[in-house]
C-alpha cells in the first residue's frame, strides 16, 4: 500500500509543478518521469490486482494459434499473449509491456485533451488502481481514450479506428462509440432529465430484458450475454452499490454541469467529457438493481472522464491560492480512492 501513496505523492509534487511553472521542457521531462514511475510501479507488480490468476492462467496456455482460435476470449488479446509467448515464457515481461503501451497511450491522450496532464494523470491512476490487473479492459480504455483525443480534433475516422480495436480487446468497449454522438452542447435540463429516466427504467426489468436481446444476434454475442447475466447473478448475491459512491457522482454531475459556462470558453471540448460523464451515470442507473456486472465493467468507459473534469475545474480559478488549495483537495481526494482498494492492504 505504501509504494502507491508514494507514487500518489510524486505525482502531486509534479502537479504543482505543472501549475506553478511556465517551462514547458520541464513540465515534459516531469511528464516523462511520471511515465517511467508508473510503467514501473504497475508494470513490475507480482500476485497484485484483480483476475490477478485468471490472466495468468490466459497467458500460461495461450502458447499457440489453435489456444488463440479456440477460446472464448477476445482474439486481440489472446494475440497479444500468444505473440509475447514467442520470445519468452515470463509473464512479468508481458506486464511490463502492457504497462509500457498503456500509459503511452494515456499521457499522450491527455497531453492532446488538457493543459494539466500531470494532473489529471495522478487522478486518473488514483481512481483505476482498483482495476489493476484487469488488463483487457485497460488497454481498451486507453485505445479508446486515444481515439477520443482525435475525435477533439474531428479526425472522426481515427476516432473510429480505434474504437474497433479496443472491440478486439474487450468487446463491450464498442459502447464507447456512444461518444461520436455526443460532441455537442445540451442544455441543462435534458441532462438532469437523461439521469432521471434512467433511474426510473432502472427499478424495473427493461434493461436486462433489452440486454437479453443481444444475444440472438449471432452465436458469440449468445455467449458473451450468457456470461454477463451468470456474472449478474453472481454479484447481485453479494454486491451492493455504495451510497457513498453514488452521493459522490450526483454531486461531481451538478457541479460539473454548474461551472461549464466558465470551463467551455477555455476547454471547447468540454461538452464532449461532461455528456460521456451523465451517460455514465445514466448507466449506473440503469443497470444498477439488475445488470451489476455491467455497471462495474461498461461504466468504465464513461467514468474515465472523472479525472479530465476534475482537472478542468482549474480554468475557473483566477487567484494561484485557490488553484493550489484546489490541487490539495484533489491529493486528498486521490489518497481515498486508494485508501478504498481492497486488495492493495
Amino acid at each position: 500500500m505504501l509504494v502507491y501513496f508514494i507514487t500518489i505523492f510524486i505525482l502531486f509534487a509534479f502537479s504543482l509543478h505543472e501549475l506553478i511553472s511556465n517551462n514547458i521542457r520541464k513540465k515534459k521531462i516531469l511528464l516523462y518521469f511520471s511515465y517511467l514511475l508508473l510503467v514501473v510501479v504497475v508494470g513490475l507488480r507480482w500476485e497484485t490486482g484483480t483476475d490477478w490468476d485468471a490472466y495468468l492462467n490466459v497467458f500460461s496456455t495461450t502458447t499457440s494459434l489453435q489456444d488463440v482460435f479456440l477460446s472464448p476470449i477476445e482474439k486481440g488479446f489472446l494475440l497479444s499473449n500468444y505473440f509475447v509467448n514467442i520470445f519468452t515464457d515470463s509473464y512479468s515481461f508481458y506486464l511490463l509491456l502492457h504497462a509500457i503501451l498503456f500509459y503511452y497511450l494515456i499521457i499522450k491522450s491527455f497531453s492532446k485533451i488538457t493543459q494539466y496532464p500531470q494532473l489529471t494523470l495522478m487522478l486518473f491512476f488514483a481512481s483505476t488502481l482498483g482495476m489493476m490487473g484487469s488488463s483487457r479492459q485497460l488497454l481498451a480504455v486507453a485505445l479508446c481514450l486515444y481515439g477520443l483525443s482525435y475525435l477533439i480534433e474531428n479526425k472522426k475516422i481515427h476516432f473510429i479506428l480505434y474504437v474497433v480495436s479496443s472491440f478486439f480487446l474487450h468487446t463491450i468497449s464498442l459502447l464507447f462509440s456512444a461518444y461520436f454522438f455526443l460532441n455537442r452542447k445540451i442544455k441543462d435540463i435534458y441532462l438532469y432529465l437523461a439521469v432521471a429516466i434512467a433511474f426510473f427504467i432502472g427499478k424495473t426489468q427493461i434493461p436486462l430484458t433489452l440486454f437479453s436481446l443481444f444475444g440472438e444476434v449471432n452465436q458469440y454475442a449468445a455467449d458473451k450475454t450468457d456470461a454477463y447475466l451468470e456474472g449478474a447473478k453472481e454479484e447481485l448475491m453479494y454486491a451492493e452499490l455504495s451510497l457513498v459512491g453514488l452521493i459522490k457522482r450526483l454531486l461531481f454531475l451538478f457541479i460539473f454541469i454548474y461551472l461549464r459556462g466558465k470551463i467551455e470558453k477555455r476547454m471547447p471540448h468540454y461538452n464532449l467529457l461532461l455528456n460521456g460523464y451523465v451517460v455514465g451515470i445514466a448507466f449506473y442507473f440503469l443497470f444498477s438493481t439488475t445488470l451489476l456486472v455491467m455497471v462495474s465493467r461498461g461504466s468504465f468507459y464513461f467514468n474515465l472522464m472523472d479525472p479530465l473534469l476534475l482537472s478542468s475545474i482549474l480554468y475557473t480559478f483566477r487567484r494561484d491560492v485557490d488553484k493550489l488549495v484546489y490541487l490539495f483537495i484533489l491529493l486528498f481526494l486521490a489518497a481515498v480512492f486508494i485508501s478504498q482498494i481492497g486488495f492493495l492492504n
